[in-house]
C-alpha cells in the first residue's frame, strides 16, 4: 500500500494504532534531501500567498476600507510609498500582531484597480501587498442646485452614494458655505449668509480632496421669494369699533407651519394674549379667548411662516391696528372767535352713536340758548338768538354709548366765542353795490373808521380789513363800540378809479360850507367833480347818515398817499393827530392843508364832520396805494380805540 492510497483510504476513519504505525514508517522512508524540499516547497507557498500575491481590498466611499489579515509586529511594518493609497494595520493585540489591513487614499481616488503595501520595516521581505478595487466616485444631483432653494434654512444636495472621503463647499455670491456628509446627501448651512429671498445669485458646488478641486455644478440660482401678507381681515391702522376676536391673515402661500401672535400694547409693556391658532393652506385664524380691551392699541404679528414650497419670512408680519373706546368728538364745526348768533355747532364723532340712547340728557350748553339733536355719527347744537361776544360752552358727559354699546370713558368739552361782530347795510353805491359797516363792542362811545373813499386807494381798505381780523379776536377788550366801513366806494375800488361810477369825488361831495361843484383835482381840471348838488352821491349820504347816527367820539378816515396826519381842528382832533403822526413817523399836517396840497380842497368828509356834527377826526394819508402794513399802524390805532 501507498502512502496517497493509505491516505485516501483512511482520511475519514479514526486512526488506528496499525494506521498510526504504518505511516510513520513510510515517514521514516523519505530521505533528508525530501524533508528539505518539503519545508522549502512550503515556505515558499505561503510566502507567496502572503507577501507577492496583491490580496484584493474593496474601497469603499461610505467607511473605511479594510481587509482582515493577520500581521507579526505590526509596529515593526510601514507603508510602501504609493501614490494612490497608504495602508496601516489595526487590531490584533499590541504590538505582537495586528488583524485589519486598511486603504487610506493618498490622492483623489479614481476608479480602477489601485496598489498599496506594507513591509517589514518598509523592505522588500515580507512586503505585504493589496490590490484596492477603486468604484466610480460619488455622483451629486444638480437639479436640486438648478432650482430656487430656502435661504432659511439649510440646502440638501442628494448624492447617489454615500461619501466621507471628498469634501464639499456650497459658492453662492462667492460666499463659501461648508457642507457636511449625511448618508445619501449633503447637507450645506447657508444661512448665517443671510441671503435675500427672491433674488438671483452665481452658485457653483465644488468638491475637494486635499488641494485637489473640481466644480461639480455652476448655476444662477433665484432663492424662494419671501413670504408676504396677501390680506388681513384688519387693515394696518384701522380702529375696530364692533367687538372682536376672530382675526384672519392670508399669506401670498400654502404654510404647513406658522406662528402667530395678538399682542396687547400698554406703553412700554407688550402683553401677548391668549389665542387659538389654525391654520388651513395660506390662511392663518386667530381666535382671542377673551374680548380685546377697549381704547387699546394691539399687534397682530406673524413671527414665523414656513412655506411648503421652503420659503420663510422676511422679518415679522405686523398688522398694528386699535380697539376703540367709546365714541369720541373728532370735528366740531364751530370754533373760534366769531361763530355766529344762530349757527348750528355740528359734533362729528369718530363711530355712530347709539339710537337708543338719548344723549341730550347726556348734552349741556352754557352761555346761549340752544337745541340739541343727533343722528347718525354727528351730534347738532343749534344755537336761538345767542348774544353777541358771548363765550358758550357744550359739555359732553362720559358714558356715552356708540352703536355697539361702548361707552365712552371721560367728559369732553368744547368752547367758542360768538361773533363780537355785526353788519348792516348802510346804502348802496351808484351802480347798486352794497356798502357795508362792521359793528364791534357795545359803549356808549363810537370810534368810526372810514376807507376807500377813493377807489384807487386800495391800502386805505385793506388796512381797515387788517383791523377788523384783529377785532374779531380782541373785541371782548373793547370798552366802548368800534365800526368799521372798510370800503365807502365800492364801484371806484373793483374798477381802480379815484371817483365813483358817476366820475364824482367823493370827498369833495360833502355839505360844507366851501363845496363847489367844479374843482381842480390831482388829474386836472373836473367839471362837476364835487358832485351836482350838496350831497348828490348815494355813498356820501350813506356814510353821513351813518355818522349822524352814531355822532362818534372820533373818527380815523384812511387815504394814500403821502404820509402824513391831518386833523379836522374839531375837538381832541389836533392833540390825537400829532400823537398818532409821532407814533408811525408821519408828518402833521393839522391846519396846514395849503402847504400840502397843490390844488384847493373843499366838501371833505372831515371838514363836514367838524362843521356839521362837531366830530373831532382825522385823514391818515398813507404812504402806498397798495402796502398798508398794519403791524407798523396798529398799537396807534388801537390808542386812539381805547384812549
Amino acid at each position: 500500500m501507498t502512502l496517497n492510497s493509505l491516505w485516501y483510504t483512511d482520511m475519514y476513519k479514526m486512526p488506528s494504532k496499525q494506521n498510526i504505525k504504518t505511516l510513520s514508517h513510510v515517514v521514516q522512508k523519505i530521505p533528508r534531501w525530501g524533508y528539505f524540499i518539503i519545508v522549502v516547497s512550503v515556505a515558499l507557498l505561503l510566502y507567496s500567498y502572503f507577501f507577492i500575491w496583491r490580496y484584493p481590498i474593496q474601497f469603499s466611499y461610505a467607511a473605511t476600507s479594510c481587509v482582515s489579515r493577520i500581521t507579526l509586529l505590526p509596529n515593526a511594518h510601514q507603508s510602501i510609498d504609493s501614490q494612490d493609497f497608504v495602508m496601516t494595520l489595526k487590531g490584533g493585540w499590541g504590538g505582537v500582531f495586528s488583524t485589519q489591513v486598511c486603504a487610506s487614499p493618498s490622492k483623489v481616488p479614481s476608479k480602477g484597480e489601485r496598489y498599496g503595501a506594507t513591509a517589514l520595516f518598509g523592505g522588500w521581505l515580507f512586503r505585504q501587498q493589496f490590490a484596492v478595487i477603486v468604484p466610480s466616485a460619488p455622483v451629486a444631483s444638480v437639479a436640486s442646485i438648478k432650482k430656487p432653494f430656502s435661504v432659511s434654512k439649510p440646502l440638501k444636495i442628494p448624492l447617489n452614494k454615500t461619501d466621507n472621503i471628498f469634501d464639499y463647499t456650497l459658492h453662492v455670491a462667492s460666499k463659501p458655505t461648508p457642507c457636511v456628509s449625511h448618508g445619501g446627501h449633503i447637507e450645506c448651512d447657508i444661512t448665517p449668509h443671510r441671503l435675500v429671498q427672491g433674488e438671483v445669485y452665481d452658485t457653483k458646488l465644488v468638491r475637494s480632496f486635499g488641494e485637489h478641486k473640481t466644480v461639480v455644478a455652476q448655476e444662477k440660482v433665484t432663492t424662494l421669494t419671501v413670504v408676504t401678507l396677501a390680506r388681513s381681515s384688519v387693515e394696518a391702522g384701522a380702529t375696530l369699533y364692533p367687538k372682536q376676536r376672530e382675526f384672519i391673515l392670508e399669506t401670498d402661500k400654502p404654510l404647513h407651519n406658522a406662528q402667530a401672535k395678538l399682542i396687547k400694547i400698554e406703553g412700554e409693556n407688550r402683553t401677548e394674549e391668549s389665542i387659538d391658532t389654525a391654520i388651513d393652506a395660506a390662511t392663518i385664524r386667530l381666535t382671542a379667548k377673551n374680548d380685546l380691551a377697549r381704547d387699546m392699541p394691539y399687534e397682530l404679528r406673524i413671527v414665523r411662516a414656513d412655506a411648503r414650497d421652503g420659503s420663510g419670512l422676511d422679518g415679522d408680519i405686523v398688522v398694528p391696528f386699535r380697539m376703540s373706546g367709546g365714541p369720541k368728538p373728532s370735528q366740531v364745526s364751530a370754533s373760534g372767535q366769531a361763530v355766529g348768533l344762530n349757527d348750528t355747532a355740528v359734533i362729528t364723532f369718530d363711530q355712530n352713536i347709539s339710537k337708543t340712547q338719548d344723549i341730550a340728557k347726556l348734552t349741556k350748553v352754557d352761555g346761549a340758548p340752544a337745541e340739541v339733536s343727533y343722528s347718525g355719527n354727528q351730534l347738532r347744537v343749534k344755537l336761538a338768538n345767542a348774544p353777541k361776544c358771548t363765550n358758550v360752552s357744550i359739555t359732553l358727559a362720559k358714558g356715552v354709548l356708540s352703536e355697539h354699546d361702548v361707552p365712552s370713558a371721560a367728559e369732553w368739552k368744547h368752547s367758542f366765542r360768538t361773533t363780537c361782530r355785526t353788519v348792516s347795510t348802510i346804502g348802496y353805491s351808484a351802480q347798486g353795490r352794497p356798502i357795508q359797516a362792521y359793528y364791534y363792542g357795545n359803549g356808549s362811545e363810537t370810534i368810526l373808521f372810514v376807507g376807500a373813499i377813493h377807489g384807487d386807494e386800495k391800502s386805505s381798505s385793506l388796512i381797515l380789513q387788517d383791523l377788523m381780523a384783529d377785532l374779531d379776536v380782541r373785541a371782548g377788550l373793547l370798552k366802548r363800540q368800534v365800526v368799521v366801513v372798510p370800503t365807502l366806494n365800492p364801484d371806484g375800488y373793483a374798477a381802480g378809479s379815484r371817483n365813483n361810477a358817476r366820475n364824482v369825488n367823493l370827498n369833495r361831495n360833502f355839505a360844507t360850507n366851501d363845496w363847489q361843484t367844479d374843482l381842480r383835482d390831482t388829474n386836472g381840471e373836473v367839471k362837476g367833480g364835487g358832485g351836482t348838488a350838496l350831497m348828490s352821491e348815494p355813498e356820501a349820504r350813506a356814510i353821513a347818515n351813518l355818522s349822524s347816527q352814531l355822532r362818534p367820539r372820533f373818527v380815523l378816515s384812511y387815504h394814500a398817499v403821502g404820509s402824513v396826519v391831518i386833523g379836522n381842528l374839531a375837538g381832541d382832533s389836533s392833540s390825537r393827530a400829532a400823537a398818532y403822526a409821532s407814533a408811525v413817523g408821519y408828518g402833521n399836517g393839522t391846519g396846514r392843508d395849503a402847504e400840502i396840497f397843490d390844488y384847493a380842497i373843499s366838501g371833505t368828509y372831515d371838514d363836514w364832520l367838524a362843521q356839521k356834527l362837531g366830530v373831532p377826526s382825522m385823514i391818515v394819508e398813507l404812504g402806498s396805494y397798495t402796502y398798508r402794513n398794519y403791524a407798523h399802524h396798529k398799537a396807534a390805532m388801537w390808542n386812539v380805540i381805547t384812549n
